[in-house]
């Protein structure tokens, strides 16, 4: 059985549209792939598949720290949370220490998923 490691954006909460195209993909993968997935999620959430690395952030609340978000997208364009990207690059590092990935496959959307892969 292949062993993939799958990087994305909302995928628990299924409002996403590419964590929903995911959740149809694991459906036709079911007992022909082992994916393990690391997910941006923005709320808790309990009762996850042993599978299931979520990745906690939080987006800005006041309009200023929204302001700023914005000029830093624009400037870092198109990451913006470069601590965000180390944290899930620290999460693909524990579980690729701890697994034999045959494939790891980053979601684009957002690009945080992209760049911590590459």
């Amino acid at each position: 059985m292949k062993k993939v490691l799958i990087v994305l954006g909302k995928y628990i909460q299924q409002t996403e549209p590419n964590g929903i195209c995911m959740r149809k993909i694991m459906e036709e993968w079911t007992n022909k792939v082992e994916a393990h997935i690391i997910s941006m999620e923005s709320e808790r959430q309990s009762n996850l598949s042993f599978f299931i690395h979520p990745v906690y952030y939080s987006m800005p609340k006041n309009t200023l720290a929204k302001i700023f978000f914005k000029i830093r997208k624009f400037i870092f364009a198109p990451v913006a949370e470069l601590n965000l990207v180390n944290h899930i690059r620290s999460e693909i590092t524990n579980l690729c220490s701890t697994n034999s990935f045959d494939a790891v496959i980053a979601v684009m959307n957002p690009a945080e998923a992209v760049e911590a892969v590459y």
